[in-house]
């Protein structure tokens, strides 16, 4: 076997498979040179399985997606997704990823809080105009991307903030307040700063390609 192949799994306590990872030489290669921005996503299920497929990818240089890593996991814990990134670090002695994307699961949030705690995390925003269309409509996801585009200081989205959820009378609704509450993570007005390879806007191309796996 390559000598630059890379797979850990282990066991539950009757024998049988709990989690998988592995990594090949390209994806090897990949991590070393672009990760600097990691995307982790946890929503495929359509293995034979029916379990979590990870899929941790970036961006190269010609902004096409490159995967660094893939796993599965028996269920979408803290304990599932910190033993993955554990494995990230162990399978090479890479720089740590500065920035990474997630798709807004709390679980994921907490155990990247443990393994990459100087990691800058940032919510993908497909994901989150997904649910916030299923709670508010699509008039109020159209409104909120414009506020987004519109304002590039925090002082003029909050004021912008205050208008959207006023003028559509949601500003007392729990989903909405839960939002603005993460607004550091997906807000570009409080993102100015820091690097993330375009790998947000186009993150929904990753979907697609994993969709047949």
């Amino acid at each position: 076997m390559d000598g630059t192949y890379f797979l850990r799994y282990i066991e539950d306590v009757e024998g049988r498979l709990e989690s998988l990872f592995w990594r090949d030489k390209k994806s090897c290669i990949d991590y070393k040179t672009f990760g600097h921005v990691l995307a982790f996503d946890s929503t495929y299920k359509c293995n034979a399985y029916k379990k979590p497929l990870l899929v941790l990818v970036g961006i190269n240089h010609h902004r096409r997606t490159v995967t660094f890593d893939c796993a599965l996991v028996v269920h979408e814990k803290k304990s599932s997704f910190s033993w993955v990134l554990k494995q990230l670090v162990e399978a090479g002695d890479w720089p740590k990823p500065e920035t990474i994307i997630t798709d807004g699961d709390k679980a994921m949030a907490n155990a990247i809080k443990v393994v990459f705690p100087k990691a800058w995390h940032r919510l993908c925003l497909w994901h989150l105009m997904k649910n916030v269309q299923s709670h508010g409509g699509t008039k109020f996801a159209s409104d909120l991307i414009e506020c987004i585009n519109k304002y590039w200081t925090p002082e003029d989205f909050e004021v912008g903030w205050q208008e959207l959820v006023i003028d559509h009378g949601v500003q007392q609704k729990s989903w909405v307040v839960e939002l603005y509450n993460a607004k550091e993570k997906w807000v570009e007005a409080y993102l100015q700063g820091y690097f993330f390879g375009g790998i947000n806007i186009i993150i929904f191309s990753v979907k697609i390609c994993i969709t047949f796996i």
